[in-house]
């Protein structure tokens, strides 16, 4: 059951109807006159009900005993209220409730929508946090709002409400795990890249957040790695995101002290960067990309580390080929020959003339 207690905002003193204007089965609508807090009775995290949200549902006689309240069942959910905290309004009977709630939070997603374009960021999370709540009423699932709910959590963070905002994406990104890989349908490329959005956000916001509680900080970075690198194994060739991915996780290790993986995550996101997206630099999509790489390398790069590269050598003859990987190993400590020399002919043509291949091992200190 949900049950909410008055917020902060100021109260409106206009009168709603008498409860005795209503019986067991009307549909009414429900308009919270200020914001509250809610809980469910499994006691999940309170939530804000923002002002003006708007609920569809059935009206249910309370006990006298709970005079001054108010309840109606919304989708299947019941939901109680102090009475003098809700306009509450009748509607035709013949009303589809699920439709009509559909309607309403289409209604405030698109002031969202309008406000945000206008640069108007307060009333667009007004209306973001109605919009949320309704579309959930409507019965649409988590999933279905992922989109909404991150884009409610990037106007929360920049109002610097950050607890809102990290509770917003951490939501988000569950939703989407939680579907990410599913024990019948496997695994689902689509939704894991979105939680994997959503983790980047989360992470990007504990790092950087001036008001955030140090141990809280620490906890979340160590959190969010963990499920970044497990979306990771998910993401083939989405590689704008995998780059993106591994960075952040680079950045939050750093920050927790572990610079060794930092580094060998750093390592990966330039492979893939270097492999996939060097050739699109330039481009609007990419370059916040390059920059991300180039901030996290300048915060990495006082670091020593050890890098293995790979690489093979082709020559015309075994006798060139030879020659070439004395002078290489004279001029390069480390260098290892992985497989001795390979004849082989290029392409398909049978007529095409053998070449000779080694494979290379190099490990460095940089």
């Amino acid at each position: 059951m949900k049950t909410n207690g008055k917020g902060n905002d100021a109260m409106d003193t206009r009168s709603g109807h008498s409860d005795e204007a209503f019986q067991d089965g009307d549909l009414v609508r429900l308009e919270w006159r200020a914001s509250v807090r809610e809980a469910s009775q499994e006691g999940g995290n309170a939530e804000v009900v923002p002002q003006g949200t708007q609920l569809v549902g059935v009206w249910e006689a309370l006990p006298p005993v709970e005079e001054g309240r108010c309840a109606v069942r919304v989708n299947g959910t019941p939901w109680t209220a102090d009475r003098d905290n809700v306009i509450v309004t009748r509607l035709d009977p013949a009303t589809v409730p699920w439709k009509e709630q559909e309607r309403i939070a289409n209604a405030h997603l698109a002031q969202a929508k309008e406000a945000s374009r206008q640069g108007k960021d307060e009333e667009a999370r007004q209306h973001y946090g109605r919009a949320l709540v309704e579309l959930e009423a409507s019965g649409k699932s988590a999933i279905e709002i992922t989109a909404e709910r991150l884009l409610y959590a990037f106007l929360l963070a920049k109002a610097e409400r950050t607890a809102d905002a990290m509770a917003q994406m951490d939501r988000a990104a569950r939703a989407c795990e939680a579907v990410a890989v599913h024990p019948i349908y496997g695994k689902n490329l689509n939704e894991a890249e979105l939680a994997a959005q959503a983790l980047i956000a989360l992470g990007h916001t504990a790092l950087y957040a001036a008001d955030l509680d140090e141990a809280v900080r620490r906890r979340t970075m160590r959190q969010t790695v963990e499920r970044l690198l497990a979306m990771n194994k998910l993401i083939k060739k989405r590689y704008e995101t995998k780059v993106t991915l591994l960075l952040t996780a680079a950045e939050l290790l750093h920050a927790l002290g572990e610079t060794h993986e930092a580094t060998t995550l750093l390592e990966q996101a330039d492979t893939f960067y270097q492999q996939q997206l060097a050739i699109m630099e330039g481009w609007p999509t990419i370059e916040p990309i390059t920059q991300h790489l180039h901030r996290v390398k300048a915060r990495l790069r006082q670091i020593k580390r050890q890098r293995t590269m790979k690489f093979q050598v082709t020559a015309a003859t075994a006798d060139d080929l030879d020659e070439l990987l004395s002078a290489l190993q004279e001029r390069l400590p480390g260098l290892r020959v992985t497989k001795g020399t390979t004849p082989g002919r290029p392409g398909k043509s049978t007529r095409a003339g053998v070449r000779y291949t080694a494979h290379l091992s190099w490990t460095t200190t940089t």
